[in-house]
């Protein structure tokens, strides 16, 4: 397992995950997160994944109750709002 410490909220671990799982992002209740990315990917597949679960935490998807499908269809957007996607991915 690698680990990438993005700031002091982020972690990015690199593991195995089954197939069918490219990545999670775990949230805690002191606001920090633990990002999952499966090393069994390519870089390619893995950096569209990071960028994926880092755009759940910016549009603050774990605390709104929107349907999942309006959730994964911002996740997926190639919008960066934020400055942490620009300086890390």
């Amino acid at each position: 397992m690698r680990c990438t410490d993005l700031n002091d909220n982020i972690i990015v671990r690199l593991v195995d995950l089954p197939i069918s799982v490219k990545g999670v992002t775990i949230p805690h209740s002191d606001g920090t997160y633990n990002i999952y990315i499966n090393a069994k990917y390519d870089k390619s597949a893995q950096n569209k994944c990071l960028r994926h679960e880092l755009r759940h935490i910016e549009n603050f998807d774990f605390d709104n109750f929107d349907n999942i499908s309006v959730i994964e269809k911002r996740a997926d957007s190639d919008e960066d709002k934020f400055l942490i996607l620009r300086l890390y991915v």
